[in-house]
């Protein structure tokens, strides 16, 4: 009996990693204890993902009872970057907005994606900004307050006009 009560308080007790706000990165977080097996999963999808903006995302799972606690970031601002030929070019702060903004949208839909199919749910933090995935009601105004709508038309464009960049 005094085995089980110390184990309950362990999983009571345990809390997940905590999130940095950085303007210039989209952290994010598991909220719970997520199963071996999912966390893997997730871990290998995310370090497959290619394509895109500013950096790779980033999902590690340190291990907890019972499985692992899943914590990422993806930088979503390039601001400037050198070239394989040794070249420096800065970004137009606008072109940069509208390539982040893309990458916000996306990384939203893909931890939207890994909530249906896995049991977990996400905290997700840009700069001071908060907002919880799937089931935040602050979820439209987190994406809302990094995106200029007019800007989803022109990432193509973008993304071609810095196509000599680092991927």
């Amino acid at each position: 009996m005094r085995a089980v009560s110390i184990l309950a308080i362990l999983l009571a007790c345990e809390r997940p990693p905590a999130i940095e706000g950085n303007a210039d990165e989209l952290s994010f977080r598991s909220r719970e204890v997520v199963p071996l097996a999912s966390a893997e999963q997730m871990i290998q999808e995310a370090s497959k993902r290619r394509n895109t903006w500013a950096g790779h995302l980033y999902l590690v799972g340190p291990g907890a009872i019972l499985g692992r606690h899943l914590i990422g970031h993806h930088c979503i601002r390039l601001g400037d970057y050198e070239t394989d030929g040794g070249q420096f070019h800065a970004v137009s702060p606008a072109d940069d907005r509208a390539m982040a903004c893309a990458e916000v949208r996306r990384d939203i839909d893909l931890l939207s994606d890994w909530s249906r199919r896995f049991p977990v749910r996400w905290d997700v933090r840009l700069g001071v900004r908060k907002a919880r995935v799937p089931d935040g009601p602050d979820l439209g105004r987190f994406v809302d307050a990094v995106c200029d709508p007019a800007a989803a038309d022109r990432t193509a464009e973008i993304d071609r006009r810095y196509s000599d960049r680092p991927r």
